[in-house]
Protein backbone atom coordinates (compact mmCIF):
# COMPACT_ATOMS: atom_id res chain seq x y z
CA UNK A 1 0.00 0.00 0.00
CA UNK A 2 1.50 3.32 -1.02
CA UNK A 3 1.09 6.51 0.91
CA UNK A 4 -0.32 9.26 -1.26
CA UNK A 5 1.44 12.49 -0.33
CA UNK A 6 -0.24 15.68 -1.50
CA UNK A 7 0.54 19.29 -0.56
CA UNK A 8 -1.62 20.94 -3.19
CA UNK A 9 -5.24 20.68 -4.15
CA UNK A 10 -4.92 19.79 -7.82
CA UNK A 11 -7.61 20.49 -10.36
CA UNK A 12 -7.16 19.28 -13.90
CA UNK A 13 -8.49 21.63 -16.52
CA UNK A 14 -7.84 22.32 -20.15
CA UNK A 15 -4.32 23.39 -21.04
CA UNK A 16 -3.95 27.14 -20.96
CA UNK A 17 -1.07 29.52 -21.47
CA UNK A 18 -1.22 31.76 -18.38
CA UNK A 19 0.61 34.52 -20.25
CA UNK A 20 -2.57 35.02 -22.30
CA UNK A 21 -4.44 36.18 -19.20
CA UNK A 22 -4.17 39.96 -19.44
CA UNK A 23 -7.08 41.29 -17.37
CA UNK A 24 -8.22 40.90 -13.80
CA UNK A 25 -11.58 39.64 -14.95
CA UNK A 26 -9.97 36.82 -16.93
CA UNK A 27 -7.96 35.68 -13.89
CA UNK A 28 -10.90 35.98 -11.49
CA UNK A 29 -12.99 33.86 -13.85
CA UNK A 30 -10.20 31.28 -14.14
CA UNK A 31 -9.92 30.92 -10.36
CA UNK A 32 -13.63 30.65 -9.65
CA UNK A 33 -14.33 28.24 -12.50
CA UNK A 34 -11.25 26.02 -12.33
CA UNK A 35 -10.45 25.40 -8.69
CA UNK A 36 -12.48 23.50 -6.13
CA UNK A 37 -11.27 21.82 -2.95
CA UNK A 38 -14.02 19.22 -2.83
CA UNK A 39 -17.76 18.89 -3.32
CA UNK A 40 -18.47 20.92 -0.18
CA UNK A 41 -15.89 23.68 -0.65
CA UNK A 42 -15.97 25.89 -3.70
CA UNK A 43 -15.39 29.47 -4.75
CA UNK A 44 -18.40 31.72 -5.19
CA UNK A 45 -16.27 34.66 -6.29
CA UNK A 46 -12.73 35.96 -6.27
CA UNK A 47 -11.79 39.66 -6.44
CA UNK A 48 -8.20 40.68 -7.14
CA UNK A 49 -6.74 43.41 -4.93
CA UNK A 50 -6.28 46.91 -6.25
CA UNK A 51 -2.82 47.76 -7.57
CA UNK A 52 -0.19 48.62 -4.98
CA UNK A 53 3.49 49.27 -5.58
CA UNK A 54 4.55 47.51 -2.36
CA UNK A 55 3.21 44.08 -3.39
CA UNK A 56 2.04 42.17 -6.46
CA UNK A 57 -1.66 41.49 -6.91
CA UNK A 58 -1.48 39.89 -10.38
CA UNK A 59 1.86 38.88 -11.85
CA UNK A 60 3.36 36.01 -13.76
CA UNK A 61 6.66 34.30 -12.97
CA UNK A 62 8.38 30.95 -13.26
CA UNK A 63 8.14 29.83 -9.65
CA UNK A 64 9.24 26.21 -10.09
CA UNK A 65 11.99 27.12 -12.57
CA UNK A 66 10.83 24.79 -15.34
CA UNK A 67 10.73 27.40 -18.11
CA UNK A 68 6.92 27.76 -18.09
CA UNK A 69 5.24 30.87 -16.72
CA UNK A 70 3.09 30.51 -13.60
CA UNK A 71 0.80 33.06 -11.96
CA UNK A 72 0.70 34.85 -8.59
CA UNK A 73 -2.56 36.51 -7.51
CA UNK A 74 -3.66 38.31 -4.33
CA UNK A 75 -7.33 38.93 -3.63
CA UNK A 76 -10.44 38.17 -1.61
CA UNK A 77 -12.21 34.84 -1.98
CA UNK A 78 -15.87 34.24 -1.24
CA UNK A 79 -16.44 30.52 -0.75
CA UNK A 80 -18.96 28.07 0.61
CA UNK A 81 -18.36 25.19 3.02
CA UNK A 82 -21.37 22.96 3.71
CA UNK A 83 -23.77 25.75 2.74
CA UNK A 84 -22.03 28.29 4.99
CA UNK A 85 -20.52 31.32 3.26
CA UNK A 86 -17.08 32.64 4.21
CA UNK A 87 -14.76 35.39 3.00
CA UNK A 88 -10.98 35.21 3.12
CA UNK A 89 -7.97 37.10 1.79
CA UNK A 90 -5.98 34.67 -0.28
CA UNK A 91 -2.70 34.34 -2.11
CA UNK A 92 -3.24 32.12 -5.15
CA UNK A 93 -0.22 30.53 -6.84
CA UNK A 94 -1.18 28.76 -10.06
CA UNK A 95 1.29 26.37 -11.67
CA UNK A 96 1.03 25.56 -15.37
CA UNK A 97 2.24 23.03 -17.87
CA UNK A 98 0.92 21.75 -21.18
CA UNK A 99 -1.60 19.43 -19.54
CA UNK A 100 -3.02 21.18 -16.48
CA UNK A 101 -3.23 24.07 -14.07
CA UNK A 102 -2.68 23.45 -10.36
CA UNK A 103 -3.24 25.62 -7.31
CA UNK A 104 -0.51 25.44 -4.68
CA UNK A 105 -1.65 24.97 -1.09
CA UNK A 106 -0.81 27.94 1.15
CA UNK A 107 -0.66 27.53 4.99
CA UNK A 108 -2.99 30.32 6.13
CA UNK A 109 -3.29 28.82 9.61
CA UNK A 110 -0.03 30.54 10.53
CA UNK A 111 -1.72 33.94 10.23
CA UNK A 112 -5.20 33.15 11.52
CA UNK A 113 -4.58 33.88 15.21
CA UNK A 114 -2.74 37.14 14.66
CA UNK A 115 -5.66 39.53 14.34
CA UNK A 116 -6.19 38.59 10.70
CA UNK A 117 -2.68 39.51 9.63
CA UNK A 118 -2.47 39.48 5.84
CA UNK A 119 0.66 38.21 4.08
CA UNK A 120 1.61 40.28 1.03
CA UNK A 121 3.46 38.67 -1.89
CA UNK A 122 5.94 40.15 -4.31
CA UNK A 123 7.79 38.49 -7.20
CA UNK A 124 11.55 38.93 -6.84
CA UNK A 125 14.55 37.73 -8.81
CA UNK A 126 17.55 35.91 -7.38
CA UNK A 127 20.14 35.38 -10.04
CA UNK A 128 18.10 34.72 -13.15
CA UNK A 129 15.21 32.94 -11.41
CA UNK A 130 11.82 34.03 -10.03
CA UNK A 131 10.90 33.70 -6.35
CA UNK A 132 8.02 34.92 -4.19
CA UNK A 133 8.76 37.13 -1.19
CA UNK A 134 6.05 36.98 1.50
CA UNK A 135 5.95 39.98 3.84
CA UNK A 136 3.81 40.22 6.98
CA UNK A 137 3.75 42.36 10.12
CA UNK A 138 3.29 40.70 13.49
CA UNK A 139 3.40 41.69 17.13
CA UNK A 140 6.44 40.35 18.97
CA UNK A 141 6.04 39.82 22.75
CA UNK A 142 7.49 42.74 24.73
CA UNK A 143 8.52 44.49 21.50
CA UNK A 144 7.02 46.69 18.84
CA UNK A 145 5.44 45.00 15.83
CA UNK A 146 7.96 43.69 13.36
CA UNK A 147 7.85 43.02 9.62
CA UNK A 148 9.00 39.57 8.57
CA UNK A 149 9.91 38.30 5.10
CA UNK A 150 10.12 34.76 3.77
CA UNK A 151 11.35 33.81 0.31
CA UNK A 152 9.58 30.94 -1.42
CA UNK A 153 9.63 28.93 -4.61
CA UNK A 154 7.81 25.78 -5.70
CA UNK A 155 9.08 22.20 -5.87
CA UNK A 156 6.77 19.43 -7.14
CA UNK A 157 3.85 21.85 -6.73
CA UNK A 158 4.74 22.33 -3.05
CA UNK A 159 5.96 25.50 -1.36
CA UNK A 160 9.66 25.52 -0.54
CA UNK A 161 11.56 28.05 1.55
CA UNK A 162 14.75 29.53 0.09
CA UNK A 163 18.08 30.04 1.78
CA UNK A 164 21.54 30.59 0.33
CA UNK A 165 23.05 28.36 3.02
CA UNK A 166 20.97 25.23 3.65
CA UNK A 167 22.06 22.69 6.24
CA UNK A 168 24.17 19.84 4.88
CA UNK A 169 23.31 17.32 7.59
CA UNK A 170 21.85 14.00 6.44
CA UNK A 171 18.62 12.79 8.00
CA UNK A 172 17.57 9.24 8.82
CA UNK A 173 14.05 9.71 10.22
CA UNK A 174 11.41 12.39 10.82
CA UNK A 175 8.83 12.01 13.60
CA UNK A 176 5.71 14.15 13.88
CA UNK A 177 2.84 13.97 16.36
CA UNK A 178 0.00 16.18 17.51
CA UNK A 179 -1.98 16.69 20.73
CA UNK A 180 -5.66 17.25 21.38
CA UNK A 181 -7.11 20.74 21.45
CA UNK A 182 -10.42 22.28 22.49
CA UNK A 183 -12.18 21.16 19.34
CA UNK A 184 -11.67 18.61 16.59
CA UNK A 185 -7.96 18.94 15.82
CA UNK A 186 -6.57 15.80 14.14
CA UNK A 187 -4.59 13.75 16.68
CA UNK A 188 -2.06 11.36 15.18
CA UNK A 189 1.55 10.19 15.11
CA UNK A 190 3.66 9.67 12.00
CA UNK A 191 7.26 8.66 11.31
CA UNK A 192 9.02 8.57 7.94
CA UNK A 193 12.54 7.21 7.47
CA UNK A 194 15.15 7.32 4.73
CA UNK A 195 14.05 3.88 3.51
CA UNK A 196 10.62 5.41 2.80
CA UNK A 197 8.99 3.35 5.53
CA UNK A 198 6.04 5.16 7.14
CA UNK A 199 4.46 4.33 10.49
CA UNK A 200 1.13 6.03 11.16
CA UNK A 201 -1.12 5.93 14.21
CA UNK A 202 -4.45 7.70 13.88
CA UNK A 203 -5.78 8.55 17.34
CA UNK A 204 -8.68 11.00 17.19
CA UNK A 205 -10.54 13.26 14.73
CA UNK A 206 -8.92 11.59 11.71
CA UNK A 207 -10.40 9.67 8.81
CA UNK A 208 -8.26 6.60 9.48
CA UNK A 209 -7.83 5.50 13.08
CA UNK A 210 -5.39 2.85 14.19
CA UNK A 211 -1.91 1.81 13.19
CA UNK A 212 -0.74 1.52 9.59
CA UNK A 213 2.56 0.72 7.90
CA UNK A 214 2.83 2.55 4.59
CA UNK A 215 5.33 3.36 1.88
CA UNK A 216 6.28 6.91 0.87
CA UNK A 217 7.61 7.95 -2.51
CA UNK A 218 11.27 8.95 -2.90
CA UNK A 219 10.34 12.41 -4.19
CA UNK A 220 8.41 13.07 -1.00
CA UNK A 221 11.30 12.13 1.29
CA UNK A 222 13.50 14.36 -0.87
CA UNK A 223 11.03 17.23 -0.47
CA UNK A 224 10.79 16.86 3.31
CA UNK A 225 14.53 16.68 3.85
CA UNK A 226 15.14 19.58 1.48
CA UNK A 227 12.58 21.74 3.27
CA UNK A 228 14.06 20.90 6.68
CA UNK A 229 17.57 21.65 5.37
CA UNK A 230 16.44 24.99 3.98
CA UNK A 231 14.81 25.84 7.30
CA UNK A 232 18.16 25.20 9.01
CA UNK A 233 16.13 23.48 11.65
CA UNK A 234 19.10 22.98 14.00
CA UNK A 235 19.22 26.77 14.46
CA UNK A 236 15.54 27.12 15.41
CA UNK A 237 14.26 27.18 18.96
CA UNK A 238 13.35 23.97 20.77
CA UNK A 239 10.03 25.37 21.96
CA UNK A 240 7.44 27.85 20.69
CA UNK A 241 4.19 28.95 22.28
CA UNK A 242 1.37 31.40 21.67
CA UNK A 243 -0.32 33.40 24.41
CA UNK A 244 -3.67 31.62 24.25
CA UNK A 245 -5.40 28.56 25.66
CA UNK A 246 -7.02 25.40 24.26
CA UNK A 247 -4.83 25.21 21.14
CA UNK A 248 -3.04 22.22 19.68
CA UNK A 249 0.62 21.31 20.21
CA UNK A 250 2.79 19.61 17.59
CA UNK A 251 6.00 17.71 18.30
CA UNK A 252 8.65 17.43 15.60
CA UNK A 253 11.82 15.34 15.90
CA UNK A 254 14.44 15.09 13.16
CA UNK A 255 17.03 12.33 13.47
CA UNK A 256 20.49 13.00 12.02
CA UNK A 257 23.56 10.79 11.75
CA UNK A 258 25.64 9.66 14.73
CA UNK A 259 22.62 9.67 17.03
CA UNK A 260 22.08 13.41 16.83
CA UNK A 261 18.56 14.81 16.78
CA UNK A 262 16.59 18.06 16.89
CA UNK A 263 13.25 18.31 18.68
CA UNK A 264 10.71 21.14 18.47
CA UNK A 265 7.60 21.55 20.59
CA UNK A 266 5.22 24.12 19.10
CA UNK A 267 2.10 25.07 21.05
CA UNK A 268 -0.25 26.87 18.68
CA UNK A 269 1.67 25.86 15.51
CA UNK A 270 3.03 29.39 15.03
CA UNK A 271 6.77 28.91 15.54
CA UNK A 272 7.82 30.19 12.13
CA UNK A 273 6.16 30.47 8.75
CA UNK A 274 8.59 27.91 7.33
CA UNK A 275 7.65 25.42 10.05
CA UNK A 276 3.98 26.00 9.24
CA UNK A 277 4.66 24.77 5.69
CA UNK A 278 6.16 21.60 7.15
CA UNK A 279 3.28 21.09 9.60
CA UNK A 280 0.73 21.64 6.84
CA UNK A 281 2.43 18.96 4.80
CA UNK A 282 2.03 16.38 7.57
CA UNK A 283 -1.64 17.25 8.00
CA UNK A 284 -2.07 16.41 4.31
CA UNK A 285 -0.19 13.11 4.66
CA UNK A 286 -2.88 11.65 6.91
CA UNK A 287 -5.42 11.79 4.06
CA UNK A 288 -4.17 8.58 2.42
Amino acid sequence: MKLLIVLIIPTICSSQDLTRLKTRRQVEKLITESFMFDDEYKYESFTIDSTNSSYDNFREGDFNHDGIKDLLVLGTAQFVVKKWAFKQREIVIIMADKDSLRKVRFPYGFFSDYNNVTPYPKVINIGQEDFISIGYEMNVPHQKSKVFYDTLYVVNDCLMTFTEHPSKREMSRIDFKTSHCFGTCPVFEMSIDKNLEVEYNGIDHVNKKGQFKLKAQEKDWDYLTRLISNLRIEDLKNSYSINATDHQTVFLKVHFGEGKEKSIRDYGLRGTFGLSILYDYFFELIEF
